[in-house]
């Protein structure tokens, strides 16, 4: 944590000056003060450069040159616990600094105590800190230090009196921009959007080039691209972006979030070159694959598969070891799954499966290569069988089971192992009693049973459904299915009953004009012409465009011919 304690600007050039003019003159060279200077110099300059090390041995030499008890001293034990705060020493700061003494050793105690996480304990060391201590600057840097140690124990409500303090008092203290920044982010966590706008707001036209500028007009850029302002948003971000002086992660950062704008307003294009600028500046690594991988992705949204898939990648097989690697992996094939290119799909989430061992993570692939096997031109239904089965094994989730066990007996169920389809609808049930998928099981258990040709077990099966689940949408389904098997097997009579009970209990099925046809082909078979013409002219009205339309229409035509009425058949 930043405290704003004096900084000094002493560089080791300055350093390198002294040491010269000592050596050239020996008088000055054979001066302990002077050389106590030039050490104290050194220490100041290596601090500066953070060089914590270095400098910590500077300080602890010249404070074996000095009387205890000193300005001299307290300096140099104030700036050897600065270069032990760089060094993240911040144990060794508390036994460094006696308590007790006011200004500079409190605010490194308490400063300490902070980074140890001791918040209580912080707030402690300076609770007396006004009444002993005047200097603006550390004041400034305790108020900013109290309000951190309220905000880190959940008391934001005095966090954000400090804050605002802060503002009041020390509008020109070096922590007065990183001061508005952690308001406005603590005023945006608690909701509060206006307010947290209106000092982005402040701080971005008091100190647009400071760190805290900088992050304050991304944090307005994403503001405004969430209220959807995107003429402001672009305004902010590209500026930010293109701005030569800012820090290169946060022009990046610009850039990223200029694209995000952009694929809001479905720019697809220009986002793809927000995200190239942006990709072209980063220095850090992982900073261009965050860019790279939003490329990849944006290019899967345009249907540019091919395209994403060189991109991504490229990422994966360079950060094979981060957990990003995986799911980019699974994305790609749901791309091209999603995308109707199912053998490239299963080729991507086999590759999944070679590459990567999470668990959760494998039973994703398995389900999607199952899902692909599936969608082939020419479906594998074996090998979607043996992949529901493997993601079935490895997933732990028990919702997640059921449907993986489920989709085993669809893949068996379409390779017309019917027999085989049962006995996993059947596992399903016993395993899973309480799943949302058992009703549906039992229907295809009856289903399974039907074409298998034990039509007498599946009509036993379909009417338990139909007492099980009443008027329910599969009761309707179950119904159908019983009036169909009745009519396969010549009971016309008892097919017919079916239909027409079908079509008095869900007179606004999704079933009702396939039931009205069924029910027309039967009365035509008991040679019941104007019965059956009735049924196909309603099922023509309601549903032309129905696959069984084109049936009712020819049939309408042979009743008509039946009944005696040749030239309207002919019509």
């Amino acid at each position: 944590m930043r405290t704003g304690l004096s900084i000094f600007k002493t560089s080791s050039v300055v350093v390198a000056g002294v040491l010269w003019l000592l050596a050239a003159s020996p008088s000055v060279a054979s001066s302990d003060a002077a050389e106590k200077e030039v050490v104290l110099i050194a220490g100041k300059a290596a601090l500066e450069d953070g060089l914590y090390d270095v400098a910590k041995k500077q300080f602890d030499s010249y404070l074996k040159r000095v009387k205890r008890g000193t300005a001299e001293a307290d300096e140099a034990t104030v700036l050897l616990a600065r270069a032990l705060y760089g060094q993240k020493e911040h144990k060794k700061i508390l036994r460094l600094l006696p308590s007790g003494k006011p200004g500079p050793f409190v605010l490194w105690r308490a400063t300490a105590y902070y980074e140890l996480q001791d918040f209580d304990k912080a707030l402690d060391e300076l609770k007396d800190f006004e009444k002993e201590w005047r200097g603006e600057r550390e004041l400034a840097s305790v108020l900013r230090l109290r309000s951190q140690c309220h905000l880190r124990t959940g008391q934001t409500d005095v966090a954000l009196k400090m804050f605002a303090a802060i503002e009041e008092k020390y509008p020109n203290a070096p922590e007065a921009a990183i001061n508005l920044l952690d308001w406005a982010k603590t005023l945006l966590a608690g909701g509060n959007t206006q307010r947290a706008r209106e000092v982005l707001v402040k701080l971005v036209e008091s100190s647009p080039t400071s760190a805290a500028g900088q992050e304050g007009r991304r944090q307005l850029g994403q503001m405004c691209i969430q209220e959807k302002d995107w003429k402001l948003a672009q305004q902010i971000l590209a500026g930010l972006g293109a701005e030569e002086g800012a820090v290169t992660q946060q022009r990046v950062m610009a850039f990223y979030q200029l694209a995000e704008a952009f694929e809001a307003q479905s720019r697809l294009e220009s986002a793809t070159n927000a995200l190239h600028a942006g990709i072209a500046l980063a220095e850090n690594p992982a900073l261009k694959n965050t860019g790279r991988i939003a490329v990849g992705r944006l290019l899967l949204k345009m249907n540019q598969r091919e395209e994403g898939a060189l991109v991504l990648k490229a990422v994966i097989s360079s950060s094979a070891s981060d957990p990003i690697a995986g799911k980019l992996q699974l994305e790609l094939a749901d791309a091209f799954l999603s995308g109707d290119d199912a053998k490239r799909a299963v080729k991507e989430y086999q590759h999944y499966v070679e590459m990567f061992t999470d668990k959760a993570g494998r039973a994703v692939a398995f389900r999607g290569k199952g899902w692909a096997y599936m969608l082939l031109a020419k479906p594998l239904y074996s090998e979607a069988a043996a992949s529901f089965r493997k993601a079935y094994e490895l997933s732990e989730d028990s919702d997640e089971k059921a449907k993986c066990l489920f989709k085993v007996g669809d893949a068996q169920f379409r390779n017309k192992q019917h027999k085989l389809a049962a006995e996993t609808y059947e596992a399903l049930i016993k395993e899973f009693p309480t799943s949302d998928l058992v009703s549906q099981a039992r229907y295809q258990i009856a289903e399974s049973k039907a074409r298998s040709g034990d039509v007498a077990a599946a009509e036993v099966l379909f009417q338990q459904i139909v007492d099980r689940n009443h008027n329910d949408a599969l009761a309707e389904h179950a119904m159908l299915r019983l009036a169909q098997l009745k009519e396969d097997q010549g009971h016309q009579l008892a097919a017919l009953a079916t239909y027409e009970k079908i079509m008095n209990t869900f007179t606004n099925g999704a079933l009702y004009v396939e039931a009205l046809h069924g029910h027309g082909l039967v009365s035509y078979r008991l040679l019941e012409f104007r019965k059956a013409l009735n049924n196909f002219e309603e099922v023509i009205k309601r549903a032309p465009a129905a696959e069984y339309a084109e049936q009712a229409f020819y049939m309408r035509g042979w009743c008509l011919m039946m009944m005696g009425l040749d030239k309207q058949a002919l019509a």
